[in-house]
């Protein structure tokens, strides 16, 4: 009799022990998903918020864009692409200094990001310092050949020092990288008719 009640209680365990196991696993199965699930609500978040701030940049209202994107960074500080998509904001309102700063940081946590080259080349161009900005801008391209706002600022600095033609062929590279832009298709215009290609202009 003592065998027995000695017994029992083992041969209970014995057979809720996988049955145990498997509530385990389906509990920590649970907050696995409702992890990822959270991190996809926030990416999918965060593009959609992203989309919206680059059509008001291209309408040219820079002060809400900037706003919405300083709300989003306060949610998400380490999100690279919401602080890189700020710093390009700020360089459009010459607010060069923290332009700088942002773009610099995110260069140097992602030394692979081309935009982020791009947006402290173009900030860096604006401030003046046109040695500098050709580094940032070309490094930008060694990247990848296909950042259009790279190509701009090289057609920009080509123009600024007068090299005409040079700056054509980078500027046209920039519009067809990216078409829908429109200081690039302006610029373009500007840079055709300094070339005296007046029809293309």
């Amino acid at each position: 009799m003592r065998d027995k009640d000695i017994s029992f209680p083992f041969r209970i365990k014995r057979l809720y022990f996988p049955l145990l196991v498997i509530c385990l696993i389906f509990a920590i199965s649970s907050v696995s998903f409702a992890n990822i699930d959270e991190a996809q609500v926030q990416i999918d978040e965060i593009k959609k918020t992203l989309k919206q701030t680059e059509k008001l940049t291209k309408k040219g209202n820079f002060t809400e864009s900037e706003k919405i994107l300083r709300g989003l960074l306060e949610r998400f500080p380490q999100n690279t692409k919401v602080k890189i998509s700020l710093a390009y904001v700020l360089m459009k309102q010459r607010k060069l200094f923290e332009a700088y700063k942002i773009s610099f940081d995110v260069c140097t946590l992602e030394p692979k990001n081309s935009y982020a080259y791009a947006v402290l080349g173009m900030t860096i161009l604006n401030a003046g310092n046109f040695k500098e900005a050709e580094f940032a801008l070309n490094h930008s391209l060694n990247i990848n050949r296909r950042e259009s706002l790279a190509w701009a600022g090289l057609g920009f600095l080509d123009f600024y020092e007068n090299r005409i033609f040079d700056s054509l062929g980078a500027m046209r590279n920039a519009v067809n990288l990216d078409s829908d832009e429109p200081d690039f298709v302006f610029a373009l215009a500007q840079i055709s008719a300094r070339a005296e290609k007046y029809k293309e202009s």
